[in-house]
């Protein structure tokens, strides 16, 4: 037996099976900064929290919002709690005053089957648009191909412009991480995941950002994080918008995350995503030996108004 539960920041504690950036995040975003957010959760018959979805503001406006995901603990996979849990959500969300709902659901080749139950799930919900909209690329990049580059043995601090540094990120100065919470594009981007100041157990010797010296601020940034079979993941690459196109940052900080983990990981895992149908193709010409899973996302809509 279940039980759906509004959510609530009760909820929100260290026994709860979500990830630890996650759940940083909630602390951070939700408990911490107060900020609006939704969401549902299901408990088993022992009280304990084995599902829950959560809902943001949209940017485009105070009447939207986007479902960030339905997580559901292992053990309860195969157990059909979206549907419910997706309409005990949409009529808090009416409640609210939201009137367009959004979510994006992925397919790849080992989630057909669960992709499929998505997609008729939204439909017997009335969602209105089920549309591919990106496609992604999942990189796996052996280090033993890397080194036989021409480009590995050069310096990643020589393509650097006089008047910027690279750092390590265990070196972010308390006034920077300041100013990285004032960033209006990650702090309300409604991704946790663009968050560099949530993300935990990142790899120090192969995390680093560029500080513009002349300024003294920090504009670009890489973070990784070392998984259990000897790979590194890319989890986070991001640039301001105001430093882009001017250089190749991107390419800096990912040759000297190259330069530092070389000698002690057997590759590198990280993803690419496109919407163009010209750079997609491009993308599987060139890539093609060392994409891992490919992903297309799909944008989906609801329109949630009263007498809709």
């Amino acid at each position: 037996m279940f039980y759906l539960e509004e959510l609530t920041k009760d909820h929100i504690n260290d026994n709860i099976f979500l990830s630890e950036n996650l759940k940083n995040f909630l602390k951070n975003y939700w408990i911490k900064e107060n900020k609006k957010l939704w969401g549902v959760c299901v408990k088993n018959i022992n009280g304990d929290i084995v599902a829950l979805t959560i809902a943001l503001p949209e940017e485009s406006g105070p009447e939207s919002a986007i479902i960030t995901g339905i997580m559901i603990s292992t053990a309860y996979k195969n157990i059909p709690l979206k549907k419910d849990m997706l309409l005990r959500l949409e009529n808090i969300l009416k409640r609210e005053g939201i009137k367009k709902l959004n979510l994006n659901i992925w397919h790849t080749k080992y989630n057909k089957e669960s992709f499929e139950n998505m997609v008729k799930i939204l439909k017997e919900l009335k969602w209105h648009r089920i549309e591919k909209m990106y496609y992604s690329y999942f990189i796996k990049l052996d280090f033993k191909i890397i080194k036989k580059q021409r480009w590995y043995s050069q310096g990643s601090e020589k393509l650097l412009p006089p008047s910027f540094e690279l750092f390590s990120w265990t070196e972010l100065k308390q006034e920077e991480r300041e100013f990285l919470k004032s960033i209006k594009e990650i702090m309300e981007s409604k991704m946790y995941y663009l968050d560099p100041l949530v993300v935990e157990n990142y790899h120090y010797k192969t995390s680093w950002g560029i500080r513009d010296k002349k300024s003294n601020k920090v504009f670009s940034w890489l973070i990784t994080e070392a998984r259990e079979d000897g790979g590194l993941l890319l989890k986070r690459l991001f640039t301001l918008p105001e430093y882009r196109g001017k250089s190749f940052w991107t390419a800096i900080l990912f040759r000297k995350c190259i330069e530092m983990a070389s000698e002690e990981f057997k590759y590198i895992w990280f993803n690419v995503v496109t919407q163009n149908k010209k750079v997609k193709k491009k993308f599987e010409n060139l890539l093609d030996p060392i994409i891992a899973l490919k992903a297309d996302c799909y944008i989906c809509e609801k329109d949630i108004s009263y007498g809709s």
